[in-house]
């Protein structure tokens, strides 16, 4: 819900671009087109009026004959790029209304809205209290769509949840510790650069009680070129839709050999997620 604004931008500049590209209209098309129906086979007729050059009105009938010929599809091209060109106009009107008046409602928006330093006072009212440990735990075991388990999750976890490697162990293990409830692998559905729907899955999930989303990385093997790749267009296409490391990303690595400092994962709780649960 916090990233709608993103897409609808997203959304607004994929329509700009595609009206560049259709032919410009002149004047919508005139006249209707009129369907028979037989025993046999179906015909079309395209009837439009036109001024003669007596200026009197005249009734014109084109037979289009079953619709496969070049003057049918002449026809039907008209009124499509006639009826998209509209919807798409019509939609960049509604959608340019609606980001120009659409205000984030998450707990950092609001927080950081406050004037006279109210921002930097710690709240512990209504969004603080909304989702309880209860129902972040409900959270976190609801079904959800993740990544298709494969023969290579052969780690488990305290809590029983299959892994690929020792080092997501540590982590989901160091959270339980904390009693930070997480998703695994969850789907999260986000925009290219493109401007198209791009799923993504994070190596970890985290709600926290206000409500804000937390997404954990976890690098493991940064030696080979092709999962550098991978991780990098993964961390672009989280920048394109708000997610960015110091925020609301948490990013973890180990080293060339495959190591990974437990001390370190365990600051990166205490220092950016335990601070939403106090």
């Amino acid at each position: 819900m916090y990233r709608f604004k993103q897409l609808a931008e997203k959304e607004l500049e994929r329509i700009k671009n595609l009206l560049l590209i259709l032919p410009k209209r002149d004047k919508p098309p005139k006249g209707h087109v009129v369907k028979y129906t037989g025993k046999n086979q179906t015909t079309y007729t395209y009837r439009y009026k036109k001024m003669n050059a007596k200026g009197e009105q005249e009734s014109i009938s084109i037979n289009l004959g079953d619709g496969s010929g070049k003057n049918a599809q002449k026809v039907k091209r008209a009124f499509f790029l006639h009826e998209l060109t509209n919807r798409l106009e019509k939609n960049v009107s509604v959608l340019e209304s609606v980001i120009k008046r659409y205000e984030q409602y998450d707990y950092d928006s609001v927080n950081n809205s406050l004037r006279g330093g109210l921002s930097d006072i710690a709240y512990t009212g209504m969004f603080n209290n909304q989702l309880s440990s209860k129902e972040l735990e409900e959270w976190s075991r609801a079904p959800y769509e993740a990544l298709p388990a494969d023969q290579d999750k052969k780690h488990f976890s305290m809590s029983g949840d299959s892994f690929r490697s020792k080092s997501e162990v540590i982590i989901a293990d160091t959270l339980t510790s904390y009693n930070i409830p997480y998703r695994h692998d969850a789907r999260i559905d986000l925009v290219d650069a493109s401007g198209y729907k791009a799923a993504r899955y994070p190596d970890f999930e985290i709600m926290t009680p206000q409500g804000k989303t937390l997404y954990w990385e976890h690098l493991g093997m940064l030696k080979n070129k092709d999962y550098a790749n991978a991780i990098g267009d993964k961390l672009h296409v989280y920048a394109l839709n708000g997610i960015i490391p110091g925020r609301n990303l948490i990013i973890s690595a180990e080293t060339a050999d495959g190591e990974i400092d437990v001390r370190e994962i365990i600051e990166l709780i205490e220092s950016r997620v335990l601070k939403f649960f106090k």
